[in-house]
């Protein structure tokens, strides 16, 4: 199968700590449910993929409503990353249950965190003010992801269900129902016209925004279904599983086009480069890089940590990974740029604001944290 051609080793690379950055921000609420406004944080913005509950992952049970796993399996090392470079700027914090989910709007003015008790908060980060709660979800949110255009906010909870929120409005618009098990991802295509979810029940899903109507589903993975990217042309979707590997799905033709092996472990998150050539999956230990064109593994990103959440920054220059830390590779070198601590739990997801000088990270010690890496050379 694909052979690799660089092995990386992460010692968590060590560096005089950054200061945080602030970020702008605009409400968003929830349908029916009411709006609160509570809390502080801060951030800045774009769309990104967030990463599926880890609890389900790792031990393949559902979280429960709080969003605390039944059990929690570990991977290779898991949270003991060397030295800590940062511990980061400001947390975000409101939320009751551990962070599942952190999204940017793509003006940089909002961030969305998903989580265990239900509900999604926007943050307005100009202001470190929490500004909305969206609630409407019967279970954890363990997806979030905004629109190309900013305007509507998609959500995938543990009740099995996709929602699409009006992000001005602040209220739910639509209800997506399809899935048998928990929806791990979502993500919006490029045009905003079509959202896919992954879900435990194996299957990927693409449905139609403007009708709130399922137009396909993928089928082939063997187990769950961890995480979902489009490329950023549109024309392909990944996947990632618990099955070990990632397929990549021909959009128009509705078939599937490769798979990728190549992880020893479920392939927990997936992204792809800003140009599309490459596809990165994370599983535990280990980041592989496969080239889209020919199927073949390029690179793997060795840590000494579980990986369950990867983003490419957006000039494509480097890698961010979330487990026990949150780690930042060059992708130029090769190597590690730094580690970020400040969260006292497991990582499940990060994100790249869109000018990519800063990096947030959703945890299950109920936070997000922001860094800025403006500073760090690529």
């Amino acid at each position: 199968m694909p052979t690799t051609s660089a092995t990386l080793t992460s010692a968590t690379a060590t560096s005089t700590p950054v200061a945080a950055s602030t970020v702008a921000v605009t409400p968003t609420a929830p349908s029916a449910p009411a709006v609160v406004a509570t809390g502080t944080v801060r951030t800045t913005g774009s769309a990104v993929s967030v990463n599926p509950a880890i609890a389900t992952r790792q031990a393949g049970q559902a979280t429960t409503a709080a969003g605390t796993p039944a059990a929690r399996a570990t991977g290779p090392a898991s949270g003991t990353a060397s030295p800590v470079a940062s511990t980061g700027g400001p947390s975000l914090t409101g939320h009751t249950a551990p962070v599942r989910a952190v999204a940017f709007s793509p003006d940089g003015k909002i961030i969305a965190t998903g989580s265990g008790d239900k509900t999604i908060k926007l943050w307005d980060s100009a202001t470190d003010k929490e500004i909305k709660t969206l609630q409407g979800h019967g279970d954890a949110v363990i997806a979030v992801t905004f629109s190309p255009d900013g305007k509507t906010l998609a959500s995938g909870s543990a009740d099995k269900t996709v929602k699409l929120w009006n992000v001005a409005a602040g209220k739910e618009i639509g209800t997506l129902t399809g899935h048998t098990e928990a929806v791990f991802s979502v993500a919006f295509s490029p045009d905003g016209k079509t959202i896919a979810s992954g879900s435990i029940d194996k299957s990927v899903k693409l449905w139609d925004v403007a009708t709130s109507k399922e137009v396909k589903t993928f089928t082939g993975h063997t187990g769950k279904v961890h995480s979902i990217a489009f490329r950023p042309d549109g024309r392909m979707l990944a996947s990632g599983g618990e099955d070990k590997t990632v397929k990549l799905w021909d959009i128009a033709a509705g078939k599937e086009l490769k798979t990728l092996t190549g992880q020893t472990r479920d392939v927990l998150a997936v992204a792809f480069d800003p140009a599309g050539k490459t596809v990165a999956g994370g599983a535990f230990g280990t980041v592989t890089i496969w080239d889209v064109a020919t199927g073949n593994a390029v690179r793997t990103l060795k840590s000494d940590q579980s990986i369950y959440t990867v983003a490419f920054s957006p000039d494509g220059k480097a890698l961010a990974s979330g487990g026990g830390n949150v780690e930042l590779w060059s992708l130029g070198s090769g190597q590690p740029l730094k580690t970020f601590g400040g969260q006292t739990s497991i990582v499940n997801a990060v994100a790249f604001s869109p000018d990519g000088k800063v990096l947030i990270g959703g945890s299950d010690d109920k936070t997000a944290k922001l860094w800025d890496i403006s500073a760090l050379a690529r």
